[in-house]
């Protein structure tokens, strides 16, 4: 019986990793496993919520769109949606949309304060793509990465 090196293979392919098994005569079988290595730094919009201390971004791959909400428009309150208990977003909330450039395109409107600055970001444990928040730093203090895809479906 084997030990699931098929089960191996698929957790693997599943994050962009590989398995190779090379055969030696009389030295056994090298198995080699590799799996990428995530950037430690990344390009992103960074912006403020109301009703919370900490920074929010979004990665670059996002573009903030200067038009008005659409009539009936829900923001998201990314505070209450990442599981902080902020002070009611009232004064100084505005409805900005956020658009994905790329293979998918998406918008997803946010209730948010000012206006987004590029910065670059600094990834303290990277997390995988699925995750819908990661950790960064930036210029020295941390801020809240929203995969606004991964947010927007769970609100």
């Amino acid at each position: 019986r084997g030990i699931g090196l098929d089960a191996v293979k698929q957790q693997l392919a599943r994050v962009g990793g590989v398995i190779s098994l090379s055969p030696a005569d009389g030295a056994g079988t090298c198995v080699r496993i590799s799996l990428p290595v995530p950037a430690r730094r990344i390009s992103v919009l960074m912006f403020q919520v109301p009703g919370v201390d900490i920074s929010f971004a979004v990665t670059g791959e996002w573009t903030l769109e200067d038009r008005p909400a659409p009539r009936g428009a829900a923001p998201i309150d990314l505070a209450r949606a990442v599981g902080l208990n902020g002070r009611v977003p009232a004064r100084g909330a505005q409805a900005r949309c956020f658009r994905r450039r790329g293979r998918v395109p998406a918008e997803v409107w946010v209730a948010m304060a000012g206006d987004a600055i590029a910065a670059t970001a600094e990834r303290i444990a990277a997390t995988s793509d699925d995750q819908a928040i990661e950790i960064v730093r930036i210029a020295g203090t941390y801020a809240i990465v929203v995969r606004l895809d991964r947010v927007s479906r769970r609100v």
